[in-house]
């Protein structure tokens, strides 16, 4: 991904610059995916519902940009996260 632009971030380190957040998740052979927020949006608390807006349709496209790219792009149970292959 990083080959085709997309800025990686773990969520916990990368400078909050927002970005794709990559996680493994346990038993599962791609990765977890969602967009994490930039610093900017500091003003927004993880429960206020534009937060959670926000989140949701950068993660929906970013998955839609990545099927594009030819990745394997499958929803999760949570809005906005996704396991790519």
């Amino acid at each position: 991904m990083v080959a085709r632009g997309v800025r990686i971030t773990n969520g916990h380190v990368g400078g909050h610059l927002g970005g794709a957040c990559l996680l493994q998740p346990n038993g599962d052979d791609g990765v977890s995916i969602r967009w994490a927020q930039h610093d900017a949006f500091g003003f927004y608390q993880h429960d206020d519902p534009r937060y959670r807006a926000v989140s949701r349709i950068m993660g929906d496209a970013l998955a839609d940009v990545l099927r594009v790219l030819g990745f394997s792009v499958t929803a999760t149970e949570y809005p906005g996260n996704y396991i790519v292959r």
